[in-house]
């Protein structure tokens, strides 16, 4: 799904492979049910594969040990400007271009802020598709100091794509944040349930209510008894969906058994990159959908 490379000034970049963009396109494709009225992405797959391996191939360019985008957000910049651009897909490259910025922000260590307006996402997207990101960073100049090269300041408004792929990197920079800071996401049951299981933690589920408790169990010459000790028992209610924990929940169970950052458990342990992309699409569902009228 995923290849690395270290540059010259030892940093290393995670790039996303033809399998996972092909992934996030799927994804796309099946998720109408979270996003209402969306319009599918029909015709699905590949129009140009030689075109969606050179969006892919960007990520890579240079030689030894140099790369010409040896950042995680000139990387991801040069990935979504080729995915957009290239039209590789039938149908929905913005979207693919989104989820792509996701997946590739995810895999480096980083999630776009939340406090990131979705109206800006849009109008940077759709500045990329309509090759008007010098209308984008002109609109946005008092929130963005970007500067420009004197050599590039010569070209006025028409920016080469250098120039481009330096924004959006730019613009990603400013808008990321590291992802173990920012917890996101709802996490499935089941999945909280495997976690906790190599901490003595039970959980036990009635309707919209987690029943979680400590299991001590007793041991007579190293083997276990069929008696066993239960403490700390509290209880969690559950939204309306009732096969995940979002959240505001999940920070107080880990509070109240010590799975805390302070105590060595990173926010990101809880999560898996199917249910973070799961509650990316959620989000941005009405983005997204924007994105499928325009």
């Amino acid at each position: 799904m995923t290849n690395s490379f270290k540059c010259e000034n030892g940093n290393i970049v995670h790039t996303l492979k033809k399998d996972c963009i092909l992934d996030l396109h799927n994804l796309l494709s099946n998720s109408t049910q979270l996003i209402d009225k969306m319009d599918p992405i029909e015709p699905r797959g590949v129009k140009n594969i030689g075109m969606l391996e050179s969006a892919i191939g960007r990520q890579m360019v240079g030689s030894g040990n140099y790369y010409k985008y040896p950042d995680y957000s000139s990387n991801c910049a040069t990935l979504i400007y080729g995915i957009i651009k290239n039209h590789s897909f039938h149908n929905g490259n913005k979207r693919a271009g989104l989820l792509a910025l996701i997946k590739h922000l995810y895999v480096n260590g980083y999630v776009l802020s939340p406090k990131l307006n979705s109206d800006e996402i849009y109008e940077f997207l759709i500045a990329i598709a309509d090759s008007k990101i010098p209308n984008f960073s002109n609109k946005y100049k008092k929130k963005y100091s970007f500067i420009r090269t004197k050599e590039e300041k010569k070209n006025g408004m028409n920016w080469s794509i250098d120039t481009i792929i330096r924004y959006i990197g730019f613009w990603i920079k400013r808008n990321s944040s590291p992802k173990q800071n920012t917890l996101k996401g709802e996490l499935k049951i089941s999945d909280l349930k495997k976690i906790l299981e190599n901490k003595s933690i039970v959980i036990n589920q009635n309707g919209g209510i987690l029943e979680v408790y400590i299991e001590k169990t007793s041991k007579f010459l190293g083997m276990k008894l069929p008696s066993s000790k239960k403490t700390n028992k509290r209880k969690y209610k559950l939204g309306s969906n009732r096969t995940t924990i979002g959240k505001s929940t999940l920070n107080y169970l880990r509070r109240d058994f010590n799975l805390t950052k302070a105590d060595g458990v990173d926010n990101t342990f809880f999560y898996n990159e199917n249910s973070f992309l799961d509650y990316e699409i959620k989000t941005y569902k009405k983005l997204i959908y924007r994105l499928s009228k325009h």
